[in-house]
């Protein structure tokens, strides 16, 4: 078999590429003293899985800020439960379809606005457009 193609990402030594940023701070590789910036994400600033409509304005961020967002996204989402116990979070045996089944289109909006109020200040952007997109919706309520 053949290790051609086998070192994706890595220099020709086997090494992995150094990940890193540029002077200006934009993120990405650096592979022999070249740097080659990295395309990152476009966040749904409401997500689909809570009933956001496909086609919206999505955030530019990058893969790591776009990574740490979900992660604080899925937290927050994971304490919001009804009562029955059911919380926001997808997840293997709680699909976007069962959130949507499960909390009304209202509940998820301010679930929505109250994880971007209270994590606004880590993803300023994306709180940004979120608020820009639901102008009903009050900022620090």
């Amino acid at each position: 078999m053949s290790r051609r193609g086998s070192n994706s990402g890595r220099g020709t030594s086997g090494n992995p590429r150094p990940r890193g940023t540029n002077l200006s701070g934009q993120s990405g590789t650096w592979h022999r003293g070249q740097f080659f910036p990295s395309m990152g994400q476009r966040h749904h600033s409401d997500p689909m899985f809570m009933g956001g409509p496909r086609i919206q304005p999505r955030t530019d961020m990058s893969t790591f800020d776009h990574q740490q967002l979900h992660r604080d996204l899925n937290n927050f989402l994971r304490r919001q439960e009804n009562e029955f116990g059911q919380h926001m979070r997808p997840q293997r045996g709680n699909s976007g379809r069962d959130v949507q089944e499960n909390f009304t289109r209202n509940q998820r909006l301010d679930a929505l606005r109250r994880f971007y109020n209270e994590f606004g200040i880590r993803h300023p952007e994306a709180a940004r457009d979120f608020f820009f997109q639901h102008p009903n919706l009050n900022f620090c309520d």
